[in-house]
């Protein structure tokens, strides 16, 4: 994923299915304050489910989110049941924006 995210991802494939698992989270970076770990599996971005999908559109969907002033993200995280969802929305620090 790109620099804004800061987020870099694994992507394997398990049978005919993408698996994309988060491998760093930058310091500070957008990933780090939405609270997305190490060892999380993206399933889902900005409502697009993973499964099924190429390389090369989770790539483009990843691409969109790096880029996003709004956007979300469903994680499966080990010792959970239930999947995470993260949204967010970047707000302008300039009055008039």
């Amino acid at each position: 994923m790109g620099i804004k995210a800061g987020i870099a991802c694994d992507h394997m494939l398990v049978g005919n299915v993408v698996q994309v698992v988060v491998n760093d989270v930058t310091k500070d970076g957008r990933g780090a304050r939405l609270g997305i770990c190490d060892g999380d599996e993206i399933l889902a971005i900005n409502g697009e489910k993973l499964i099924g999908k190429k390389r090369s559109e989770v790539y483009a969907l990843m691409q969109q989110m790096s880029q996003g002033r709004t956007g979300s993200i469903d994680l499966h995280r080990k010792g959970m049941a239930a999947p995470l969802h993260f949204a967010w929305e970047l707000v302008s620090s300039k009055s008039g924006e």
